[in-house]
């Protein structure tokens, strides 16, 4: 296992993380215009002759649409690696369907079409008939605090610009279930957000 950062010198109060099971041939930090110390990490890599690039970040939080907007430039810039299969992931911080100010437009979410025109939003084409909510008040124990203001957005993406040998073909949620054998609790989950996790496939571009 290879873990970009394996003693938490990054990671502050927001930090990320990428472990793979395969050799980095890159690994990179950038900072990102940020109230809230928002950074964007990339990892480069190749796989069967392949060349991936991964990035994930934690953009900004609450009312701050003017800095995830540009969180996400600085993403698309950075990730603009021609000859890459890419994937942008994390916690976006807003909602596929409506913004933090209800009513506001634009939409937050038109903009990923806009600055990511190659990438295709996995869980929106593999699964159009699920919502998806990966920060959901009414199912998950570890938001029981947040009971008098319920809650369910879409905010945790997985963004997907594959190469002709490659294609994602499976996305699901993980960390719905409590975590067992925790004492006699039996409602801890994993995080207050439900993870996903995709499959990337090799496939036969002539075929």
């Amino acid at each position: 296992m290879f873990v970009s950062d394996a003693v938490g010198r990054t990671l502050g109060h927001y930090g990320v993380m990428i472990l793979s099971r395969f050799p980095f041939s890159g690994l990179w930090l950038f900072t990102m215009e940020s109230r809230m110390g928002r950074n964007l990490l990339v990892a480069t890599m190749t796989v069967n002759g392949e060349k991936f690039a991964f990035g994930t970040a934690h953009l900004e939080s609450l009312d701050s649409a003017p800095y995830r907007a540009s969180q996400l430039s600085t993403a698309a810039s950075v990730l603009n690696l021609p000859g890459y299969t890419r994937l942008f992931m994390g916690d976006f911080n807003f909602d596929a369907t409506r913004n933090f100010v209800p009513h506001k437009l634009p939409l937050e979410n038109d903009q990923l079409a806009v600055k990511f025109p190659d990438y295709v939003d996995v869980w929106a084409v593999l699964h159009p008939d699920r919502i998806g909510y990966t920060f959901d008040t009414d199912t998950n124990a570890m938001l029981d605090w947040m009971r008098h203001e319920p809650e369910t957005m879409r905010y945790d993406r997985i963004l997907a610009a594959c190469q002709p040998r490659c294609t994602v073909d499976v996305i699901e949620m993980i960390g719905t279930e409590p975590i067992t054998n925790v004492g006699d609790v039996n409602y801890i989950l994993p995080s207050d957000h439900y993870g996903l996790v995709c499959r990337i496939v090799f496939i036969d571009p002539t075929v």
